[in-house]
């Protein structure tokens, strides 16, 4: 999918902080570029399951008029679940919920002969389990380096890394246990977060602040959350002994879900500051409270059917498309509220890049076996030319990401 990179507020900053903290910006490109490269697709939720359904607001009685939400809008939706770390549905892992809201023919850019996996989005909600994430992308950018620990180690995190860098860190370690779930039956079984408070535009010009949730349609409580002796040891993620479920079931199963038309609720929690803004309630590692702020329901999700996997690889999601009503929290510096949201949307713009190459790169070397399978070439021959294709595929992805 080629889709215009979204655009990121920025707070007026001085030259030397702009460059300082574009130097950290390059700490991310390095730690995720190697991420997509060691993975062969996204650096995280690398494995996951679409589904195309549609959505329809329903009604906003406590909400202010926006141009986004109205009551009665129709938007088709695509919806993408997938673990975090690990590829074993049975492990135990931050789950995730990408879900993209596409504009019908005539209030957008989506046209009926163009598939829904590549239609303009209106807007890009990324949820995971767990009312928080980490408070500033300072802090991400040390766990995840903690997590990949020193090259060598087994499975997707370094075990004794991850340990030792959570003892000195209880709060952080506490917002991490906060969204793993173990073993769930369904993605459709769990209850997904923004956690990142957006900038809400209502008509009347009054400064608002929203959190989204999205829920399962039919009320049922949520799965899989871990047991008093898997928090007391959070970095052994992996499934249990004699676990015998296939390491795809949810994936599997949540295709038949769309077949069957399971549904959703979307809900949003809205702050609207009585004065002057309360920083700490733009913290994404700390959630509201649900008594003085309580969700209400935006609209109804009906599934359809499963997305093909080629065409699932190709959905490009970003946390900056958004509509008007809508905006990320501006940052000064990564240490900032708003910063995880910043740096995110520059990343998944990075590394979709990287995947568009290596999409490609896929390509042309199938092509290429395809052409020397017609003339007969050697072994020898093809194993050769193919070392001197994939010596050259990092040069060409960075060469590309560079350019842009």
């Amino acid at each position: 999918m080629t889709t215009q990179a979204p655009a990121v507020p920025m707070e007026s900053i001085s030259s030397l902080a702009r460059i300082a903290r574009d130097l950290d910006l390059l700490k991310f490109d390095a730690l995720f570029t190697t991420a997509a490269l060691l993975r062969g697709g996204r650096p995280t939720h690398t494995k996951g399951v679409a589904v195309t359904g549609s959505f329809e607001v329903t009604s906003l009685p406590t909400y202010p008029k926006n141009t986004f939400f109205t009551p009665g809008r129709t938007f088709d939706i695509v919806l993408r679940h997938g673990n975090v770390a690990y590829d074993d549905d049975a492990a135990m892992d931050i789950r995730g919920a990408a879900l993209r809201l596409v504009a019908r023919e005539g209030e957008g850019d989506h046209k009926p002969e163009r598939p829904i996996h590549l239609a303009t989005p209106a807007m890009d909600l990324l949820m995971n389990t767990g009312e928080v994430s980490f408070s500033s992308a300072k802090v991400f950018l040390d766990f995840a380096r903690a997590s990949g620990g020193t090259p060598g180690h087994e499975g997707p995190v370094d075990v004794r890394a991850l340990e030792a860098y959570f003892k000195p860190r209880p709060v952080i370690r506490r917002q991490f246990e906060i969204g793993l779930r173990r073993a769930p039956s369904s993605f459709t079984r769990l209850r997904y977060h923004s956690q990142i408070p957006l900038r809400f535009h209502g008509g009347d010009g009054k400064e608002r602040y929203a959190r989204f949730r999205l829920v399962p349609g039919d009320g049922a409580p949520e799965e899989g959350f871990p047991s008093a002796s898997d928090l007391a040891t959070p970095w052994l993620q992996d499934r249990h002994v004699g676990e015998t479920r296939d390491f795809q079931y949810m994936r599997d199963e949540m295709k038949a879900r769309a077949h069957a038309h399971a549904t959703y609720a979307l809900e949003m929690q809205v702050y609207e500051p009585a004065g002057q803004v309360d920083v700490a309630m733009l913290d994404p590692g700390r959630a509201w409270d649900e008594e003085a702020l309580p969700f209400h329901a935006v609209g109804r999700i009906t599934l359809d059917k499963a997305l093909h996997p080629k065409r699932t690889e190709d959905l490009a999601y970003n946390i900056g498309h958004l509509p008007a009503a809508f905006s990320l929290v501006p940052c000064r510096t990564l240490s900032d509220f708003g910063s995880i949201g910043f740096v995110r949307a520059h990343v998944y713009t990075v590394t979709q890049r990287v995947r568009r190459v290596m999409r490609k790169m896929k390509r042309l070397g199938e092509l290429g076996r395809q052409k020397k399978k017609r003339h007969f070439r050697s072994k020898k021959h093809f194993t050769k030319d193919d070392k001197r294709r994939d010596s050259s595929l990092v040069g060409l992805i960075f060469g590309h990401v560079w350019r842009g």
